[in-house]
């Protein structure tokens, strides 16, 4: 059954030049409240369309949204990343992951020749493949605009399961934006559970009053696992480490983490003290298929050179070396 926030709304309400007290976000008053001139591509308080795309979520508490009772999820260590190309031709775990971005890119949202992930990923039966909602902003509007053609696209595929979409959240951007955008997240998450499929959320935030509401959810909902995209996350590292670290305090048995965008080194190690139950993913398609190469550094550091090697030889040494560091991890957490 499909929820009915999914399905279109009529606007429920129009607050445009106004929002109500308290405000929908709790924000009323303080430095996070909407600007007086927002980007016209960003929903705030004097959005013409606010009350559409309120109602389009059924509103911003996160809790609407409850995670169902699903099959287990194995992640491994290192969630190995494909797309089916040349580069990737041999280079089997059991469980990989394919993003949005390269679904839509090299699948697309219908097929003349139905086929599941695995064959359009040239791997061996059986293999588990996780489907991971990462992509350009531009690329996942379209994943919510043609939510539901996309979801029946996806349970056509097959995915062993899903990880939620990553809808842009941006410290600095004011509240109602972000806030929609962190539901919106879990609301397809529950569009892709209404259809049977396996789900692991994805969540980031950009204020107080969001992470104390994540806590919230993560500790009423008990999920085996969870995801946060880190790939634009180059600055305040220390700040967003200790936001996780109050994070993982508030909850008595807390989740699997999935981190994607960061590689092996410092950061890395850094996060892995403040959640040890850790998997990692990262794409490293796109650098081996121009035939470079990397090895660490005594410091922990990468280094990059240009090779004459196979792309393939160079992902699967790639792949290991994630394997080992993740198994192994060096205590290089101190460096920045």
């Amino acid at each position: 059954m499909i929820p009915q926030w999914s399905l279109p709304q009529p606007v429920l309400l129009s607050l445009a030049d106004h929002c109500s007290d308290p405000c929908y976000c709790g924000v009323l008053g303080t430095e996070a409240e909407c600007p007086p001139n927002p980007s016209l591509d960003t929903l705030s308080g004097s959005s013409s369309d606010l009350g559409a795309a309120l109602a389009e979520v059924g509103g911003l508490d996160l809790q609407l949204t409850q995670l169902r009772s699903q099959p287990r999820i194995e992640l491994p260590a290192v969630l190995s990343q494909v797309d089916g190309t040349r580069a990737c031709a041999g280079v089997v775990r059991p469980t990989m992951a394919i993003t949005f971005s390269v679904l839509r890119r090299r699948i697309g949202m219908r097929s003349r020749h139905p086929s599941v992930l695995s064959e359009r990923l040239h791997l061996p039966v059986g293999t588990r493949i996780g489907l991971v909602l990462f992509a350009s902003d531009a690329d996942l509007e379209d994943l919510w605009t043609r939510r539901i053609g996309w979801v029946e696209r996806i349970v056509q595929l097959r995915p062993s399961f899903v990880v939620a979409p990553d809808f842009s959240v941006w410290a600095g951007d004011h509240a109602l934006a972000t806030r929609y955008n962190i539901v919106r997240s879990l609301r397809f998450m529950d569009l892709l559970q209404s259809r049977g499929l396996t789900v692991v959320p994805h969540f980031y935030w950009a204020n107080d009053r969001d992470l104390a509401d994540i806590a919230s959810w993560l500790q009423s909902n008990h999920p085996e696992a969870f995801a946060i995209d880190l790939q634009c996350l180059t600055g305040r590292v220390s700040a967003f480490l200790a936001e996780l670290t109050w994070l993982r305090e508030q909850i008595t048995a807390p989740a699997h983490l999935l981190a994607s965008g960061w590689d092996v080194g410092p950061r890395l190690e850094r996060l892995r003290r403040v959640w040890p139950n850790l998997s990692t993913t990262r794409n490293y398609v796109p650098e081996v298929a121009k035939h470079v190469a990397v090895t660490r550094t005594a410091n922990g550091r990468l280094y990059r050179q240009q090779v004459d090697e196979l792309p393939r030889v160079l992902l699967e040494r790639r792949l290991a070396m994630a394997e080992t560091w993740m198994n192994n991890p060096l205590a290089d957490a101190t460096a920045s």
